[in-house]
Protein backbone atom coordinates (compact mmCIF):
# COMPACT_ATOMS: atom_id res chain seq x y z
CA UNK A 1 0.00 0.00 0.00
CA UNK A 2 1.27 3.48 -0.90
CA UNK A 3 0.06 6.75 0.63
CA UNK A 4 0.92 10.34 -0.31
CA UNK A 5 -0.50 13.80 0.44
CA UNK A 6 -0.91 17.10 -1.37
CA UNK A 7 -0.43 20.60 0.10
CA UNK A 8 -2.26 23.85 -0.66
CA UNK A 9 0.23 24.58 -3.47
CA UNK A 10 -0.93 21.41 -5.30
CA UNK A 11 2.45 19.78 -4.67
CA UNK A 12 2.38 16.04 -3.89
CA UNK A 13 4.71 14.54 -1.31
CA UNK A 14 6.80 11.39 -1.74
CA UNK A 15 4.79 8.30 -0.86
CA UNK A 16 4.98 6.25 2.31
CA UNK A 17 4.64 2.50 1.87
CA UNK A 18 3.52 -0.47 3.95
CA UNK A 19 3.47 -4.13 2.93
CA UNK A 20 0.52 -6.36 3.81
CA UNK A 21 -0.63 -9.89 3.01
CA UNK A 22 -4.00 -11.01 1.68
CA UNK A 23 -5.10 -14.61 2.10
CA UNK A 24 -8.36 -16.51 1.81
CA UNK A 25 -10.20 -16.41 5.14
CA UNK A 26 -10.42 -19.70 7.00
CA UNK A 27 -11.89 -20.61 10.34
CA UNK A 28 -9.28 -20.61 13.10
CA UNK A 29 -9.38 -21.32 16.81
CA UNK A 30 -6.26 -19.26 17.49
CA UNK A 31 -2.63 -20.05 18.30
CA UNK A 32 -1.99 -23.69 19.17
CA UNK A 33 1.80 -23.98 19.13
CA UNK A 34 4.94 -21.82 19.33
CA UNK A 35 8.65 -22.41 18.80
CA UNK A 36 11.95 -20.56 18.76
CA UNK A 37 15.34 -20.99 17.15
CA UNK A 38 18.65 -19.11 17.27
CA UNK A 39 20.53 -17.85 14.20
CA UNK A 40 19.68 -20.75 11.82
CA UNK A 41 16.16 -21.85 10.83
CA UNK A 42 15.75 -25.64 11.28
CA UNK A 43 12.45 -25.58 9.38
CA UNK A 44 8.86 -25.04 10.52
CA UNK A 45 8.01 -27.32 13.43
CA UNK A 46 11.63 -28.23 14.11
CA UNK A 47 12.50 -25.38 16.49
CA UNK A 48 12.55 -25.44 20.29
CA UNK A 49 8.98 -25.78 21.52
CA UNK A 50 7.52 -23.07 23.77
CA UNK A 51 4.83 -24.18 26.22
CA UNK A 52 1.79 -21.93 25.67
CA UNK A 53 -1.88 -21.51 26.51
CA UNK A 54 -3.89 -21.76 23.30
CA UNK A 55 -5.79 -18.65 22.20
CA UNK A 56 -5.76 -15.63 19.93
CA UNK A 57 -3.25 -13.69 22.04
CA UNK A 58 0.06 -14.99 23.32
CA UNK A 59 2.06 -13.71 26.28
CA UNK A 60 4.52 -16.25 27.61
CA UNK A 61 7.89 -16.32 29.38
CA UNK A 62 10.36 -19.05 28.53
CA UNK A 63 13.95 -20.07 29.23
CA UNK A 64 16.35 -19.47 26.35
CA UNK A 65 18.98 -22.20 25.99
CA UNK A 66 22.24 -20.44 25.08
CA UNK A 67 24.54 -23.37 25.80
CA UNK A 68 27.17 -23.72 23.10
CA UNK A 69 26.72 -20.22 21.70
CA UNK A 70 29.94 -18.30 21.14
CA UNK A 71 30.56 -14.83 22.53
CA UNK A 72 29.07 -12.13 20.35
CA UNK A 73 25.77 -11.14 18.78
CA UNK A 74 23.08 -13.70 17.97
CA UNK A 75 19.46 -13.54 16.75
CA UNK A 76 16.43 -15.12 18.43
CA UNK A 77 13.49 -16.05 16.15
CA UNK A 78 9.98 -16.90 17.39
CA UNK A 79 6.96 -18.07 15.38
CA UNK A 80 3.54 -19.58 16.11
CA UNK A 81 1.15 -22.07 14.48
CA UNK A 82 -2.65 -21.81 14.27
CA UNK A 83 -5.32 -24.53 14.42
CA UNK A 84 -5.16 -24.90 10.61
CA UNK A 85 -1.53 -26.09 10.89
CA UNK A 86 -0.30 -22.82 9.36
CA UNK A 87 2.94 -21.34 10.69
CA UNK A 88 3.22 -17.56 10.88
CA UNK A 89 6.20 -15.43 9.91
CA UNK A 90 8.84 -15.24 12.61
CA UNK A 91 9.55 -12.29 14.91
CA UNK A 92 13.20 -11.71 15.76
CA UNK A 93 15.34 -10.03 18.41
CA UNK A 94 19.13 -9.64 18.58
CA UNK A 95 21.01 -10.41 21.80
CA UNK A 96 24.61 -10.60 22.96
CA UNK A 97 26.41 -13.48 24.65
CA UNK A 98 29.49 -12.77 26.78
CA UNK A 99 31.60 -15.03 28.95
CA UNK A 100 30.44 -14.35 32.53
CA UNK A 101 32.82 -12.88 35.05
CA UNK A 102 32.53 -11.93 38.70
CA UNK A 103 30.78 -8.56 38.83
CA UNK A 104 32.27 -6.24 41.42
CA UNK A 105 30.65 -2.94 40.51
CA UNK A 106 32.17 0.43 39.64
CA UNK A 107 35.51 1.17 41.31
CA UNK A 108 36.86 4.07 39.23
CA UNK A 109 35.70 6.83 36.87
CA UNK A 110 37.37 9.43 34.69
CA UNK A 111 36.55 12.20 32.25
CA UNK A 112 38.29 13.95 29.39
CA UNK A 113 37.46 16.80 27.04
CA UNK A 114 37.57 16.58 23.22
CA UNK A 115 40.62 14.25 22.90
CA UNK A 116 40.86 10.74 24.40
CA UNK A 117 44.16 10.38 26.34
CA UNK A 118 43.71 6.59 26.58
CA UNK A 119 42.10 4.31 29.15
CA UNK A 120 43.06 5.28 32.68
CA UNK A 121 44.73 8.51 31.58
CA UNK A 122 41.74 10.85 31.91
CA UNK A 123 41.00 13.14 34.83
CA UNK A 124 39.96 10.95 37.76
CA UNK A 125 36.51 11.39 39.33
CA UNK A 126 36.26 10.55 43.01
CA UNK A 127 33.54 7.89 43.33
CA UNK A 128 31.90 5.72 45.95
CA UNK A 129 32.31 2.13 44.80
CA UNK A 130 29.09 0.32 43.91
CA UNK A 131 26.80 -0.76 41.09
CA UNK A 132 25.33 2.70 40.54
CA UNK A 133 27.12 6.00 40.20
CA UNK A 134 25.75 9.45 40.96
CA UNK A 135 28.51 11.96 41.54
CA UNK A 136 29.01 15.71 41.15
CA UNK A 137 32.42 16.89 40.03
CA UNK A 138 34.08 20.13 38.98
CA UNK A 139 34.96 20.44 35.31
CA UNK A 140 38.22 22.28 34.73
CA UNK A 141 37.70 24.34 31.57
CA UNK A 142 40.84 26.47 31.95
CA UNK A 143 42.62 26.84 28.64
CA UNK A 144 39.64 25.80 26.50
CA UNK A 145 38.90 28.02 23.54
CA UNK A 146 35.58 29.80 23.17
CA UNK A 147 33.13 27.56 21.30
CA UNK A 148 31.70 24.06 21.50
CA UNK A 149 33.49 21.16 23.22
CA UNK A 150 32.63 17.59 24.21
CA UNK A 151 32.85 16.06 27.68
CA UNK A 152 33.43 12.29 27.85
CA UNK A 153 32.93 10.13 30.98
CA UNK A 154 33.65 6.42 31.48
CA UNK A 155 33.89 4.03 34.44
CA UNK A 156 35.89 0.92 35.39
CA UNK A 157 34.71 -2.21 37.19
CA UNK A 158 36.52 -4.51 39.60
CA UNK A 159 37.67 -6.69 36.69
CA UNK A 160 39.70 -3.74 35.35
CA UNK A 161 37.32 -3.37 32.43
CA UNK A 162 36.54 0.13 31.17
CA UNK A 163 33.12 0.92 29.70
CA UNK A 164 32.39 2.83 26.54
CA UNK A 165 32.24 6.56 27.24
CA UNK A 166 29.14 8.70 27.60
CA UNK A 167 29.40 12.17 26.13
CA UNK A 168 27.78 15.58 26.41
CA UNK A 169 28.39 18.70 24.34
CA UNK A 170 28.90 22.03 26.08
CA UNK A 171 29.84 25.54 25.05
CA UNK A 172 32.53 27.89 26.33
CA UNK A 173 31.44 31.47 25.93
CA UNK A 174 33.37 34.62 26.69
CA UNK A 175 30.70 36.45 28.64
CA UNK A 176 30.42 38.91 31.46
CA UNK A 177 27.70 39.28 34.09
CA UNK A 178 24.01 38.82 33.29
CA UNK A 179 22.35 42.20 32.78
CA UNK A 180 18.91 41.26 31.43
CA UNK A 181 16.44 38.36 31.42
CA UNK A 182 13.14 37.66 29.70
CA UNK A 183 10.54 34.93 29.31
CA UNK A 184 7.94 33.94 26.76
CA UNK A 185 5.26 31.27 26.54
CA UNK A 186 4.90 28.87 23.58
CA UNK A 187 5.84 31.28 20.74
CA UNK A 188 9.18 33.13 20.54
CA UNK A 189 8.63 36.85 19.83
CA UNK A 190 12.32 37.35 19.04
CA UNK A 191 15.37 38.28 21.11
CA UNK A 192 14.65 41.22 23.41
CA UNK A 193 10.94 41.21 22.62
CA UNK A 194 9.68 38.85 25.33
CA UNK A 195 8.38 39.67 28.83
CA UNK A 196 11.11 41.36 30.86
CA UNK A 197 12.22 39.85 34.17
CA UNK A 198 13.50 42.36 36.70
CA UNK A 199 16.92 41.16 37.96
CA UNK A 200 20.00 42.21 39.89
CA UNK A 201 23.01 42.07 37.53
CA UNK A 202 25.55 39.35 38.29
CA UNK A 203 26.92 36.01 37.19
CA UNK A 204 24.07 34.18 38.94
CA UNK A 205 20.48 35.33 39.29
CA UNK A 206 17.69 34.05 41.50
CA UNK A 207 14.31 35.53 40.68
CA UNK A 208 10.65 34.51 41.01
CA UNK A 209 8.81 36.44 38.28
CA UNK A 210 5.03 36.59 38.02
CA UNK A 211 3.92 34.94 34.78
CA UNK A 212 1.33 36.63 32.58
CA UNK A 213 -1.02 33.69 31.88
CA UNK A 214 -4.16 35.71 31.15
CA UNK A 215 -5.74 34.48 27.93
CA UNK A 216 -3.95 31.14 27.83
CA UNK A 217 -6.22 28.24 26.97
CA UNK A 218 -6.51 25.28 29.37
CA UNK A 219 -3.94 22.59 28.61
CA UNK A 220 -0.18 22.18 28.21
CA UNK A 221 2.08 25.17 27.58
CA UNK A 222 5.84 25.75 27.48
CA UNK A 223 7.68 28.44 29.42
CA UNK A 224 11.02 29.69 28.01
CA UNK A 225 13.57 31.82 29.89
CA UNK A 226 16.81 33.36 28.55
CA UNK A 227 19.38 35.87 29.76
CA UNK A 228 21.70 38.45 28.20
CA UNK A 229 25.26 39.31 29.22
CA UNK A 230 27.05 42.65 29.15
CA UNK A 231 28.14 41.94 25.56
CA UNK A 232 24.46 41.98 24.55
CA UNK A 233 24.62 38.25 23.75
CA UNK A 234 21.48 36.23 24.55
CA UNK A 235 21.75 32.68 25.90
CA UNK A 236 19.75 29.73 24.52
CA UNK A 237 16.33 29.53 26.16
CA UNK A 238 15.75 27.10 29.01
CA UNK A 239 12.31 25.52 28.99
CA UNK A 240 9.79 24.00 31.39
CA UNK A 241 6.29 22.70 30.82
CA UNK A 242 3.24 23.83 32.78
CA UNK A 243 -0.50 23.22 32.60
CA UNK A 244 -3.43 25.64 32.68
CA UNK A 245 -6.46 24.05 34.36
CA UNK A 246 -9.93 25.39 35.10
CA UNK A 247 -10.76 25.63 38.80
CA UNK A 248 -14.34 26.77 39.47
CA UNK A 249 -14.40 28.31 36.02
CA UNK A 250 -11.12 30.21 36.50
CA UNK A 251 -7.77 29.41 34.89
CA UNK A 252 -5.05 28.22 37.24
CA UNK A 253 -1.44 27.23 36.44
CA UNK A 254 0.12 24.02 37.69
CA UNK A 255 3.81 23.30 37.21
CA UNK A 256 4.94 20.25 35.29
CA UNK A 257 6.60 17.41 37.17
CA UNK A 258 9.16 17.21 34.36
CA UNK A 259 11.91 19.38 32.92
CA UNK A 260 13.52 18.36 29.63
CA UNK A 261 16.87 19.68 28.44
CA UNK A 262 18.66 20.68 26.31
CA UNK A 263 16.10 21.94 23.80
CA UNK A 264 17.05 22.22 20.95
CA UNK A 265 19.43 19.25 21.10
CA UNK A 266 21.82 17.46 18.78
CA UNK A 267 22.69 14.42 20.91
CA UNK A 268 20.18 13.45 23.61
CA UNK A 269 17.22 14.60 25.69
CA UNK A 270 17.58 14.54 29.49
CA UNK A 271 14.70 14.53 31.98
CA UNK A 272 14.64 15.91 35.49
CA UNK A 273 11.79 14.45 37.56
CA UNK A 274 10.95 12.56 40.73
CA UNK A 275 8.59 10.26 38.81
CA UNK A 276 9.44 6.65 37.92
CA UNK A 277 9.61 6.42 34.15
CA UNK A 278 8.36 3.25 32.46
CA UNK A 279 8.88 4.19 28.82
CA UNK A 280 10.15 7.03 26.62
CA UNK A 281 8.86 7.36 23.05
CA UNK A 282 9.69 9.87 20.31
CA UNK A 283 7.23 10.79 17.55
CA UNK A 284 7.94 12.88 14.45
CA UNK A 285 5.78 15.83 13.38
CA UNK A 286 3.59 13.40 11.41
CA UNK A 287 2.77 11.43 14.56
CA UNK A 288 4.89 8.42 13.58
CA UNK A 289 6.81 6.54 16.29
CA UNK A 290 10.54 6.83 15.49
CA UNK A 291 12.22 5.72 18.73
CA UNK A 292 11.22 4.03 21.98
CA UNK A 293 12.95 2.68 25.09
CA UNK A 294 11.63 0.92 28.18
CA UNK A 295 12.86 1.13 31.74
CA UNK A 296 13.37 3.73 34.43
CA UNK A 297 15.85 5.82 32.39
CA UNK A 298 16.05 9.60 32.39
CA UNK A 299 17.81 10.10 29.06
CA UNK A 300 17.16 9.13 25.45
CA UNK A 301 19.65 9.35 22.58
CA UNK A 302 18.26 11.24 19.55
CA UNK A 303 21.54 11.77 17.69
CA UNK A 304 20.43 9.49 14.85
CA UNK A 305 17.23 11.45 14.15
CA UNK A 306 16.94 13.87 11.26
CA UNK A 307 16.79 17.60 11.95
CA UNK A 308 13.24 18.72 12.75
CA UNK A 309 10.44 18.97 15.30
CA UNK A 310 9.55 16.00 17.52
CA UNK A 311 7.34 15.05 20.46
CA UNK A 312 8.71 13.17 23.47
CA UNK A 313 6.16 10.98 25.25
CA UNK A 314 6.99 10.11 28.87
CA UNK A 315 4.97 7.23 30.33
CA UNK A 316 4.84 6.71 34.09
CA UNK A 317 2.85 4.08 35.98
CA UNK A 318 -0.46 5.86 35.42
CA UNK A 319 0.13 8.93 33.23
CA UNK A 320 1.44 10.02 29.84
CA UNK A 321 3.14 13.39 29.33
CA UNK A 322 4.11 15.01 26.03
CA UNK A 323 6.86 17.52 25.33
CA UNK A 324 7.88 19.24 22.12
CA UNK A 325 11.57 19.46 21.24
CA UNK A 326 13.76 20.38 18.29
CA UNK A 327 16.54 18.16 16.91
CA UNK A 328 19.24 20.35 15.34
Amino acid sequence: MYLRVKDTEDAWSLYDEQSFHVKNPVSSTGITEAEYFIDTDPGSGNGNQISITEGFALEESFQLDTEGLGDGFHTLFVRVKDSNEGWGLYDKQSFYVATPSIITGIIDAEFFIDIDPGLGNGTQISVTEGFELEEDFLLNTEGLEVGFHTLYVRVKDGNEGWTLYDKQNFRIQDSGPIIAAEYFIDADPGLGNAEEISIQSGHNIYEEPQLATLGLTPGLHNLYVRVMDDNNVWSPADTAEFTIVLVNGLSEMTASKFVIYPNPTSERINLSTDENIQQLSVYDDQGRLVKSQRGNRYQIDVSDLATGNYILEVMTSNERHHFRFVKD
